[in-house]
């Protein structure tokens, strides 16, 4: 199978062998072989294969096709952010919408990288 590595959770139990639980694609996956889960991450595209034991899903080979996908929902609520800050700056200003759109891009860049807006730009 080939799917996305949605989360990763280490569990430990007292007098047990600590293993991963793997949600993939929404379903959970146990891996027991946590030498092969810790270089994955979430994000990562795997492949893998299981077997089922009673109500579990358990993991006998997995392996990264690809480095982790990279989540956009936060450039979405940034630009959000920024868009809206924009506009109530420019509302009774006169300013077009792409002098409105120039500033929430100056906004969002200020937002990820912390670098000052010089005054006038």
């Amino acid at each position: 199978m080939k799917g996305v590595i949605e989360n990763i959770v280490r569990i430990r139990k007292e007098g047990k062998t600590p293993f991963d639980v793997l949600t993939i694609d929404g379903a959970d996956y146990s891996c027991f072989d946590t030498m092969a889960s810790a270089d994955l991450s979430k994000g990562h595209v795997v492949e893998f294969d299981f077997e089922t034991s009673g109500d579990y899903k358990n993991i006998k080979k997995i392996a990264a096709v690809t480095a982790p996908v990279e989540s956009d929902t936060g450039n979405r609520i940034s630009r959000s952010v920024a868009i809206k800050a924009a506009a109530a700056y420019s509302a009774g200003r006169g300013l077009s919408v792409s002098e409105t759109v120039n500033i929430a891009k100056k906004f969002d860049a200020y937002v990820k990288t912390g670098n000052n807006i010089a005054a006038g730009e």
